[in-house]
């Protein structure tokens, strides 16, 4: 079944280092990790002390410890939330990348509608709520799309759904547009 590193590799590859962009919604983020979200976490700290060197932002990526509680963020709020270590890579890692530029319930409502349209009329599991909650009934059906040796197809309607959904969010907010080339690249990978 599908690793964390293995995923984590591939996310974090996409969300880049520091950024600060007027147009991101997620405003001031370190590896993907957007303040506004997340205003708790530790790595914060270690950030806003940083920024009293004039590398800064640079010297961020030469911080061990501030890697370490990415990496920890990533695994506890996503990868753990999305049961990663049960699904095949490619399903595991494609819905991780949702759920971290996403949300977590993005990703099982991307999932839930991929098992309702690839269940062949409820001949081969019962149809699942769309509601963003993995529970008993998505992960029967999960299962037994697994067991069909549906995880390829199932990839791949997560990611047409969120191709879909950057699609959405740029026309629905011009300001966000700056961002669609690097999102569908980011579907397409």
């Amino acid at each position: 079944m599908a690793e964390f590193s293995k995923a984590y590799a591939r996310v974090r590859e996409a969300e880049g280092d520091y950024a600060k962009h007027s147009a991101d919604r997620g405003g001031e983020t370190w590896k993907g990790i957007a303040r506004v979200h997340h205003p708790s976490w530790p790595g914060w700290g270690i950030i806003d002390v940083a920024r009293g060197d004039p590398r800064f932002p640079k010297q961020l990526a030469e911080i061990p410890e501030l890697q370490v509680l990415v990496e920890e963020l990533y695994e506890e709020l996503y990868w753990k939330r999305l049961e990663g270590d049960s699904l095949p890579q490619p399903l595991a890692d494609r819905l991780f990348d949702v759920a971290v530029n996403m949300g977590t319930s993005r990703a099982m409502i991307f999932l839930q509608i991929g098992l309702n349209v690839l269940n062949r009329a409820e001949s081969l599991w019962p149809e699942v709520k769309v509601d963003g909650v993995l529970g008993p009934a998505t992960r029967h059906a999960r299962t037994a799309a697994l067991l069909a040796d549906e995880a390829l197809r199932l990839t791949d309607v997560v990611r047409h759904l969120a191709a879909a959904r950057h699609i959405e969010l740029a026309l629905q907010s011009p300001s966000q547009r700056v961002f669609i080339r690097g999102w569908l690249t980011r579907d397409a990978e």
